[in-house]
C-alpha cells in the first residue's frame, strides 16, 4: 500500500501534534514535516517534498 507524505502548515502545535497522529493512525499517510507558517514550509518544500498539505485556515500567513 503507497504511503501519501504529507506536510502540515499549522501554528498551534497541539492541533499539528493532533493532525499527526491521525494522520498515521490509518497507515496511509505520512506526516513528513510540521511548520508554524507558510513561509518556513516554502524555503523547504524541494527537500520535504510532499505528495499533499494540510494548511490551517487561521493562519497569519508571514508572507509580505
Amino acid at each position: 500500500m503507497r504511503r501519501y507524505r504529507v506536510a502540515i502548515v499549522e501554528e498551534s502545535a497541539v492541533v499539528a501534534e493532533g493532525l499527526r497522529a491521525l494522520l498515521a493512525g490509518g497507515g496511509e499517510f505520512e506526516a513528513v514535516y510540521v511548520a508554524e507558517d507558510i513561509r518556513t514550509l516554502a524555503e523547504r518544500f524541494a527537500l520535504v517534498a510532499p505528495d499533499a498539505v494540510v494548511v490551517s485556515t487561521s493562519l497569519s500567513c508571514g508572507l509580505p
